[in-house]
């Protein structure tokens, strides 16, 4: 797959170049996100239902579930914290399963604060064990990542079943530097990576199987490198589709490798002015197929999950309420 990959993507033009051309005379399909509403469930224990601690230290302060996963059919898996399991629904919002977790136990306390909608606000933590998040590798096998106490713990999933278990105890002077904790397996195999966030927070990410590097070269060009685990590399310069003058800031290039999709997904930079503290013109995004063939242009950046979309948790007094940001046709 890996050769596949570098041939597209060490064949492309200037996306806007490409898109131009109409790649050959082929037919584009241009598509935008649309958001659809999936799962709508009460607060409560049942299957579906989510758990809500609203018992805590700080008034309006509540834990409520903040953390999905999604794999490249679509089944969405949220960590339903407060009632200690990990839910399952299908990519129609069909509950399936529940794995267990050990997420949120002991005395409830004031935490960090997080960010929540752009603004940091406080937050509380159980003394016992706490759920952080859960998070998709590209081959679509689940992680948890945990705390007890003073540990860590990251377990792997693999068809809804638990596979490995690892524990780290967090060097927080190497995290503060380096913003990051490499976890590895047994053989000394990197699995992913313990994040820090702004605010002294962490996250787990699994490893890709690929890396991209970014480096500015001048005002308006930008190198893509991309690194895959074989030792592949590709490189790709992508300049702006007009010159920039000295109010103007070039956006990074971003991409998103679908390995089950087999799809490669390229933003087109934008351009910040300055000045006017606005964004230059739309976002688009171009999809490629591993023919090298340009099967549709996005109105937007490139998606976060597996199935090639992005989800949206929001809450109210009943419970909550999943959106997908969907890719659908635009109508012309």
């Amino acid at each position: 797959m890996r050769n596949l990959l570098m041939s597209l993507l060490s064949g492309l033009l200037f996306v806007s170049n490409l898109f131009c051309q109409g790649m050959n005379n082929q037919t584009v399909i241009t598509e935008e996100y649309v958001p659809k509403v999936i799962i709508e469930g009460k607060w409560g224990t049942n299957a579906g239902e989510f758990g809500r601690d609203m018992k805590n230290p700080i008034e309006d302060v509540e834990k409520v579930p903040d953390s999905l996963a999604v794999d490249s059919k679509g089944n969405i898996y949220i960590l339903d914290a407060v009632n200690n399991r990990i839910q399952k629904f299908n990519n129609e919002g069909k509950y399936i399963l529940s794995l267990p977790v050990d997420s949120w136990r002991g005395e409830v306390r004031e935490g960090m604060s997080r960010p929540v909608n752009g603004v940091y606000k406080p937050c509380i933590d159980p003394t016992e064990a706490e759920g952080i998040n859960i998070a998709m590798d590209d081959d679509d096998n689940l992680y948890y990542y945990g705390r007890k106490k003073s540990k860590e713990a990251i377990r792997k999933y693999v068809n809804d079943k638990p596979v490995k278990k690892w524990e780290v105890k967090l060097d927080h002077e190497k995290l503060r530097k380096d913003k990051k904790i490499e976890v590895k397996d047994e053989k000394g195999r990197a699995v992913g990576d313990i994040v820090s966030d702004y605010q002294g927070g962490t996250r787990f990410e699994p490893i890709k199987n690929y890396e991209v590097e970014k480096k500015k070269l001048g005002k308006d060009t930008e190198r893509v490198t991309i690194k895959f685990m074989d030792g592949g590399r590709m490189e790709k310069e992508v300049k702006a589709h007009r010159e920039l003058k000295d109010t103007d800031l070039l956006s990074q290039t971003s991409l998103k490798i679908l390995n089950k999709k087999n799809e490669v997904i390229f933003s087109k930079p934008r351009i910040f002015n300055k000045k006017t503290l606005k964004w230059e013109g739309e976002h688009f995004s171009y999809v490629y197929d591993l023919n090298g063939n340009l099967k549709s242009v996005l109105k937007g950046e490139p998606p976060f999950h597996n199935d090639g979309n992005d989800y949206d948790i929001t809450i109210n007094q009943s419970g909550l309420i999943i959106k997908r940001i969907e890719k659908q046709q635009i109508n012309k």
